[in-house]
């Protein structure tokens, strides 16, 4: 869990750009102090011929005692503050720009960290929109934030310190107000933000959820428009669009309007403070040019009030922010198993699950106390109808998912002694909707792995795509598009299949993985693979009988448990359910 003492902790890691930004930031504020005085003096000192400090100074290094003299000067060293304020400025800021940028991408590498290892099934409950939301806009809120809080905060307090010792010097009454005005206005306005700061929240998860819902739809825009549901869809998408105006409106009207109140609280004690000045130069000692001085303090404050008030809502989004970021940390991730021992680095693998209990919701398993046994090197095949749980079965044997109950041993040693990675590293599962990158055939095939061109050329002709790739102007750095747009579903499925080949695997899994190919395609396909296979354990899963028949044993599912196994002649001889199935293919 991430809190802003955490947050500030990271800074102290930082220690030397954090030292520098800060002292160049007070050097920049002890410069601007003296700027508001300097011309409203001369109006005593010159206007008024009383004569002071600024004066006497100039006649030091001259005997012209010219009143243009005199304001020339002042105005040249004004400026110049001015401008010495400025660079000193944004020296400071660029150390503290660094330095929320830092914290930021620390913050994003931990959560990214995270979600290397989180849990499937919690990942897919949270949903890719929310993920985004967390990742980039509510880091980007608390990077605004940190920001702020480095680069204003300090520079304001010292600010405000500095004027209120000006205004006691000046005048004690003024400074001992200042004193007590501005920690009132910081009190009224508190609550304010923390009400802004929930509306905030609320904003954020409207987009995030209109973020799912445009991805969803925008990718699968092609499954939509074939089905003839673009009214429900652009319809559900509008609702939700509906949704965000309103809490972007509330969040946006409640905003202006506590910081136009704060401003304005702030306006109404200028303007007091004006009318006191008056008052104080009819009854007191206070001179014409020591008003305008106070005067032109009160404006000067203005800036460091404002960056002061706007930081508390700043607080106060970064706060939920922070909050929705933890709850992405939150997510469970999935079981971290030792590796005690490695089984892999022979081709072949043997499999056996043991009573195999399994489901997305824990009250309701898909699989229910499955257990097979694949010999190293063997081939077998899983049918049965829609829901039977056989894709499960597959993501469980890849190590998509952790089991609830039973086991999955891998040359003889439990997965929980093995590690999900090295299963992954070792198991392949080809999917029946294999999902690309927006990028080239190249990085689809490799993964960003060093691969020569040879072994993927020889990838491509054992997955029977070599002839069509040969036939792209740019070849290999061919473009496929979102998901692999620009491909048809057969094709798409021999570059996964080109994929798998490239891996090295000791296992692999065909999850329905020809189904989008004409029998004729399927069995080429399976011929160039037989090479490639010889030796290592193979998984079909099929609704075809022509691609079952590649097995030496066949294990039907039904309710998420094993009805019937055997080869294929012992399954005909029972007269069962895969009876009905070879029946209703040749029929």
């Amino acid at each position: 869990m991430i809190t802003f003492r955490t947050l500030f902790g990271m800074m102290s890691r930082y220690k030397r750009p954090l030292i520098l930004g800060n002292l160049i930031a007070l050097a920049a504020t002890l410069v601007s102090i003296p700027t508001p005085l300097l011309i409203p003096l001369l109006v005593d000192e010159v206007l008024l011929e009383k004569g002071g400090w600024i004066t006497e100074t100039i006649d030091r290094f001259g005997t012209l005692k010219e009143p243009l003299l005199y304001i020339g000067i002042v105005l040249a060293v004004t400026i110049g503050l001015r401008f010495l304020f400025f660079l000193l400025s944004v020296a400071s800021q660029k150390f503290f720009i660094a330095l929320s940028q830092e914290i930021s991408f620390d913050i994003r590498r931990r959560a990214l960290e995270h979600l290397k290892h989180v849990s499937m099934s919690a990942y897919e409950r949270l949903g890719s929109g929310a993920v985004v939301t967390n990742l980039v806009t509510d880091i980007e809120t608390i990077e605004q934030f940190m920001g702020g809080a480095l680069s204003k905060l300090i520079v304001s307090v010292a600010t405000l310190v500095g004027v209120a010792v000006v205004l006691i010097w000046i005048n004690p009454l003024f400074g001992i107000l200042i004193l007590v005005f501005q920690p009132m206005i910081m009190i009224l306005t508190r609550k304010i933000s923390g009400r802004v700061g929930k509306l905030k929240k609320e904003q954020n998860r409207t987009i995030g959820e209109l973020s799912d819902t445009l991805s969803q739809m925008c990718d699968l825009f092609g499954q939509i428009r074939s089905s003839n549901k673009e009214e429900r869809f652009i319809a559900r998408a509008t609702e939700q669009a509906r949704l965000l105006k309103e809490s972007a409106t509330a969040y946006g009207i409640k905003a202006l309007a506590g910081e136009r109140y704060s401003y304005t609280l702030f306006l109404s004690g200028f303007e007091v403070f004006r009318a006191l000045g008056l008052v104080m130069v009819l009854h007191s000692d206070l001179s014409i040019g020591m008003m305008f001085g106070v005067f032109g303090y009160l404006w000067f404050m203005m800036t460091p009030v404002q960056e002061l008030l706007s930081l508390q809502y700043s607080y106060a989004n970064a706060k939920n922010a922070l909050s929705r970021v933890n709850e992405l940390l939150a997510l469970p991730s999935e079981p971290r198993y030792r590796n005690v021992r490695d089984p892999f680095g022979e081709k072949g693998i043997a499999i056996r699950t043991e009573k195999l209990v399994f489901g997305y919701d824990p009250d309701r398993p898909v699989l229910r106390g499955v257990t097979l046994d694949v010999a190293r090197g063997g081939r077998i095949a899983v049918i049965g109808a829609s829901g039977s749980g056989k894709s499960t079965l597959a993501q469980l044997l890849v190590g998509f998912y952790p089991p609830t109950a039973g086991d999955i041993v891998y040359n003889g040693l439990s997965v929980r002694e093995i590690g999900f990675e090295r299963v992954r590293a070792n198991v392949f599962v080809v999917l029946q909707q294999p999902l690309m990158f927006n990028d080239t055939l190249r990085f689809n095939l490799t993964m960003g792995d060093p691969i020569d061109d040879a072994a993927i050329w020889n990838a491509l002709q054992i997955a029977q795509l070599e002839p069509f790739v040969r036939t792209l102007p740019q070849g290999l750095e061919t473009q496929v598009g979102k998901f692999g747009i620009r491909l048809s579903g057969g094709q798409r499925q021999r570059l996964s299949i080109a994929r798998m080949v490239l891996s090295d695997p000791g296992a692999v899994i065909f999850d329905e993985s020809t189904s989008a190919l004409d029998v004729h395609t399927e069995s080429a396909l399976f011929e160039a693979l037989e090479e490639f296979l010889r030796g290592r354990t193979v998984i079909i899963i099929a609704h075809r009988l022509s691609t079952i028949t590649q097995a030496d044993y066949i294990y039907v599912l039904e309710n998420g448990a094993v009805l019937e196994e055997g080869t294929r002649e012992e399954l005909e001889n029972l007269d069962g359910r895969f009876k009905r199935f070879v029946d209703s293919q040749q029929g």
